[in-house]
């Protein structure tokens, strides 16, 4: 790490199948002092478009929530990430690309789609936007390796014989250590030999049973990007819980911008949040969490 470097911090932890996602962006720096220029714009422009989501979750319409987006991307002069979405998860249901789930509400800005559905009470949604000072575009790592993956189950049951004696070690490793290697991502340095796990994981994903998670840049040479992801819970009309990612768990990156947010607008009206509760959990001591 160098001084100045800006960095993603992403945490995911499921029980039972119910899962909570939580990612900040932090700026490393030896002396506090502000963060200015384009990485001072994509800052703001997360924060605001961010804040102004959580309020109107639950009260908001789908158009709403897109227009907030729109305008906080045109007033700080920035994209939104490919892949940027706020979707609805469920039980063992968090987007994976291996899971084909009926029924999806999912909101993928910066995309054509037109995404049409009704947020309800007792609903949780997963917000994953990231904000670039470039175009917004991204590629695969040319070099970079994958580490990462998901398991498809249908192909786990509908497997044939592999060739490699590491690959049917994996493969019985996967299958029979579900609490590990269930639906959701993992890595092989939770195997127990992660060496010998890797010389069987270009058979599985020959076959599909493994899938891969790319390390993905963006296109833009020297364009940075700021992430954030929360999880939320809809609990009634006008209130909201934050599970992971809230403000007081992150934090917010030391900026300052040129521009502000246009008075008057969506983006502002959303960011105050009038009549809207927003609850974070808070934590009481090292084992009990509480909501405040």
């Amino acid at each position: 790490m160098a001084e100045g470097d800006v960095v993603t911090v992403s945490l995911g932890v499921q029980i039972d199948g119910y899962s909570v996602i939580s990612s900040h962006t932090i700026r490393m720096q030896s002396v506090p002092t502000p963060a200015t220029g384009p990485v001072a714009d994509a800052t703001c422009a997360l924060y605001f478009i961010t804040r102004g989501i959580v309020n109107m979750l639950s009260t908001g319409s789908i158009t709403r929530l897109q227009e907030i987006v729109r305008e906080g991307l045109e007033t700080f002069g920035v994209s939104v990430v490919e892949g940027s979405c706020l979707r609805r998860v469920r039980r063992f249901l968090v987007g994976q690309s291996t899971i084909e789930e009926l029924h999806p509400k999912v909101i993928e800005f910066g995309s054509q789609s037109n995404s049409s559905f009704n947020i309800a009470p007792g609903e949780v949604y997963l917000l994953d936007l990231a904000i670039s000072t470039g175009t917004g575009q991204v590629r695969i790592h040319s070099d970079l390796r994958p580490t990462i993956y998901t398991r498809s189950i249908p192909r786990s049951k509908s497997h044939t014989n592999f060739k490699l004696q590491a690959t049917r070690t994996l493969f019985t490793k996967l299958t029979s250590n579900p609490s590990l290697y269930s639906v959701f991502p993992f890595t092989l340095r939770q195997h127990t030999d992660p060496a010998r796990a890797k010389l069987g994981v270009a058979e599985l994903v020959t076959h599909g049973i493994l899938q891969p998670c790319p390390v993905l840049v963006e296109k833009s040479q020297n364009a940075i990007v700021v992430r954030r992801t929360l999880t939320m819970l809809v609990r009634r009309p006008g209130e909201v819980v934050v599970l992971g990612g809230g403000e007081q768990e992150v934090g917010v990156v030391w900026v300052k911008s040129e521009k502000a947010v246009r008075i008057g607008g969506e983006l502002e009206k959303a960011v105050k949040g009038e009549d809207v509760k927003v609850i974070e959990l808070r934590k009481i001591d090292e084992e009990r969490m509480d909501l405040e």
